[in-house]
């Protein structure tokens, strides 16, 4: 309430001020012969009331902006009307008052109201709808001098924004990797079956696939309107394309099963998963079951029915895992290696870092957040991450399935890990702003889960070229000190009755194979 106070207390005094101001210039323009004796009451009042609405409209504006729900078409719409506000008014005054005021003066007076608007003091405003306290209105009310030249700055940012166009390769620092030929060999005329055909990487790679011309695309996912929306684009962009979509849980081993009976594939992309590392971090059981149950469920159906080829897609977090997410894709590799070992099936396993613009990156945050004026959110100004776009990896992807012999696992080489408060200056300088003075960068801490620096290999794996230059494999030396099939067992005891236990099995058939 103290603050709401000063807060009107100083509009109050401020616009007395700006009335007094006009008031005795008048008056002053009267005693000098400017004004003669045809100034009456309803011009005063004329000009109070046009003082009062163009102050109101000031301070509207700016603790608007200040409290967050700032609109930049409302601000455009705040200047036009003040605008024709004043155009109307002047030419009131040089139609039917041009005998009766100096022309002069009138110049004067009609600049004074955008320079002679005072500043208010810096307040601090509690908003009810934010949790927790904090300073919305840190520095002054500007005048009106102030407020047109942020204007014209905001639209040479804008126009400056319009222009900059953001390059995928100025964010991750190396050039982009095309696709081989060797792609279309193994897919054209062939069944392809993609799960998680809904998600980032599984719709992208729905249209990378539907350009090779298969036999028929299975669009498989757990949500109905993201299988809706791939498959009416792919209608769109593909219209000779056959495709089925199926509504599944991957946990569920005998649907699965049905679904291959059924539409029999000969290629599987297995990229659905649970990937949110903080989420997952609270929801251990459904980690398991869906990273690790669902992708045995897929990779023992693809070998009972006799699928060509088979692609686990992974993440660089599975390597020294941390973290539950980490953990469970891990373990899921360990599972297709496994089955691969005794399956006439060509299994292999693809393992990149973070993929540009998928659900939940920091590009979309970080865009959203600079569309909104900041702040930009960063963890930790030392966390490092390995980047990739979406076609990119979906291209490791397809090409893990062309060079595959079974069991391998793929690597892309990303070049340099790169600083996510790299990223996020690069995308606010691209966007048109200046990094800490146009949108601020504040550091939140790291999530439960996170670490600051990321691999791709484990220590004791060796590294295999292969055909492509930016594609090589990791070779495991694997120290399997236990019986997977009964430590998997366990796991699944412990996801219906001892969910306690889950973190520890995890760590130990880790430990096992490590």
């Amino acid at each position: 309430m103290n603050s709401l106070f000063l807060f009107i207390k100083e509009y109050v005094i401020n616009y007395f001020f700006l009335t007094g101001i006009f008031i005795l210039s008048l008056i002053a323009a009267e005693s000098e012969g400017l004004i003669f004796e045809t100034m009456n009451i309803k011009m005063v009042i004329a000009l109070v009331v046009y003082v009062l609405l163009a102050q109101l409209c000031l301070y509207k504006f700016e603790l608007t902006k200040q409290l967050g729900n700032f609109d930049k078409e409302g601000y455009l719409l705040v200047i036009k009307s003040l605008t024709i506000a004043i155009f109307l008014f002047s030419m009131y005054f040089l139609i039917f008052l041009y005998e009766q005021l100096n022309l002069f003066f009138l110049l004067i007076l009609l600049a004074s109201s955008a320079v002679l608007v005072p500043e208010a003091p810096a307040i601090s405003f509690k908003n009810e709808n934010i949790s927790k306290r904090r300073t919305l209105i840190n520095r002054p009310f500007p005048g009106g001098h102030k407020l047109a030249k942020s204007f014209l700055k905001r639209k040479e940012k804008k126009s400056k924004s319009k222009k900059s166009k953001i390059n995928v390769k100025d964010l991750i620092g190396r050039d982009i990797i095309e696709p081989t030929h060797r792609i279309s060999k193994y897919i054209t005329n062939k069944s392809v079956l993609i799960t998680g055909a809904g998600g980032s990487i599984g719709s992208e790679l729905v249209k990378q696939v539907a350009k090779y011309n298969p036999e028929s695309l299975i669009l498989l996912g757990h949500g109905e309107n993201s299988i809706f929306s791939v498959s009416a684009d792919l209608k769109e962009k593909f219209p000779q394309t056959k495709t089925h979509l199926v509504i599944a849980d991957i946990q569920d081993k005998y649907h699965i099963e049905q679904i291959f009976h059924k539409y029999k594939p000969n290629i599987v992309f297995h990229a659905a998963a649970h990937k949110h590392v903080p989420l997952m971090e609270i929801n251990e059981g459904a980690a398991v079951r869906n990273n690790i149950f669902g992708t045995e469920n897929l990779a023992r159906a693809s070998s009972k029915f006799s699928v060509d080829r088979f692609v686990f897609i992974s993440t660089d977090k599975a390597v020294e895992p941390i973290n539950i997410m980490g953990k469970t894709k891990r373990i899921g590799e360990l599972i297709v290696q496994s089955i691969a070992a005794e399956s006439l099936t060509k299994f292999s396993i693809v393992r990149f870092g973070n993929v540009l613009e998928s659900r939940g990156s920091v590009i979309p945050i970080f865009k959203k957040q600079i569309e909104s004026g900041g702040p930009v959110t960063v963890t930790d100004p030392n966390m490092v991450r390995y980047f990739m776009t979406i076609p990119e990896a979906v291209q490791l992807v397809l090409e893990a399935g062309a060079l595959s012999n079974g069991g391998e696992v793929f690597v892309l080489d990303m070049g340099e890990p790169v600083k996510i408060i790299d990223i996020a200056k690069k995308l606010i300088c691209l966007s048109g702003y200046i990094p800490d003075k146009d949108i601020r960068i504040e550091y939140t801490g790291i999530r439960p889960g996170e670490k600051l620096n990321e691999s791709l290999f484990y220590s004791n794996e060796e590294i295999a070229v292969t055909k492509h230059p930016h594609v090589v494999i990791a070779v495991p030396k694997i120290k399997n000190n236990g019986n997977l099939a009964e430590q998997l067992k366990k796991l699944k005891e412990a996801t219906k009755h001892f969910p306690e236990e889950i973190g520890d099995l995890l760590d130990k058939i880790i430990q096992n194979y490590n």
